[in-house]
């Protein structure tokens, strides 16, 4: 199908202009609907994308953004309760860039004149088929951003590390700047290994996703920020928290314990099960004095 209106002859134009009737012997105001004018609710018609006796499928435009709407006879209008569903689906799902979302909209648009034509399984299927790529495409597009707040928040953290060593603005804070980008670089490496099986609201926003992917970030530099901690409290890897077994150090950090903190950015539950072990371990010294 052509996104051309089916009536284009002026002799079919002024045919439907002088009998004003729908294909049920009806008038409908939708009959006058022309380029350029108001519609019955207002909304200036952009064009008109396919017009015939019992209904009229057109586009408005608002904000710069494509709609999709039609409308027909009484007869048909109680048969199109499943496309309606179909439409109210895909418009919270559809792109906000004009041009990809004029493309998908044409496609819905050539799907609702089948189903008004009475071809209602092949635009059933057309219109599913839609809403499937749709999600596919918000689930991909929300992934990414999880997964760039993750990587933003790793090279922020080495950055702030190298600037603070170049710097020496304060030293002491090197070796947890240091830990902190090991966790924020495990934590994305994570991202990246785990991102096809990351849910995805598709109803959610870019910046709600952002936002959830830099808070599994700010989770990883937590957790190797603490992991330090208890290292240092030799609560964990005693003999690696010294710099004669470990065989160097890097910020104050023996080389060693670098590997476990970016671990406990990558692991969700290292630093977990460390920390309920701690309380378990004290709960028990506790009770037993």
């Amino acid at each position: 199908m052509s996104g051309t209106p089916l009536a284009t002859t002026t002799g079919d134009i002024a045919g439907q202009r002088e009998q004003k009737f729908a294909g049920d012997n009806c008038w409908y105001p939708w009959l006058e609907y022309e380029h350029g004018k108001e519609d019955i609710n207002g909304h200036i018609i952009e064009s008109i994308h396919t017009r015939c006796s019992d209904f009229v499928i057109y586009f408005c435009k608002q904000d710069g953004l494509s709609d999709l709407y039609y409308e027909c006879t009484d007869g048909l209008l109680k048969t199109t309760a499943t496309p309606n569903a179909h439409l109210a689906r895909i418009n919270r799902l559809v792109s906000e860039d004009e041009k990809k979302r004029r493309e998908t909209l044409e496609c819905v648009a050539d799907a609702f004149e089948m189903w008004l034509c009475g071809q209602t399984k092949e635009s059933e299927a057309i219109l599913t088929d839609i809403i499937a790529q749709l999600e596919v495409w918000r689930e991909t597009r929300g992934r990414l951003s999880y997964q760039s707040a993750a990587l933003f928040a790793a090279v922020a953290t080495w950055a702030l590390y190298l600037c603070n060593s170049n710097g020496m603005w304060l030293a002491q804070l090197d070796p947890w700047l240091l830990a902190a980008a090991l966790g924020a670089t495990g934590g994305f490496f994570s991202v990246c290994l785990n991102l096809a099986s990351i849910k995805v609201n598709v109803n959610q926003s870019s910046s709600q996703l952002y936002l959830a992917g830099a808070t599994r970030a700010a989770v990883a530099l937590i957790a190797a920020v603490a992991c330090l901690l208890a290292v240092r409290g030799k609560i964990i890897l005693g003999l690696a928290a010294t710099a004669e077994t470990a065989g160097g150090s890097e910020a104050g950090i023996p080389a060693a314990v670098l590997f476990f903190l970016f671990l406990a950015g990558f692991s969700e539950t290292f630093i977990p099960n460390v920390l309920r072990d701690s309380e378990k371990n004290a709960a028990t010294g506790g009770s037993g004095k």
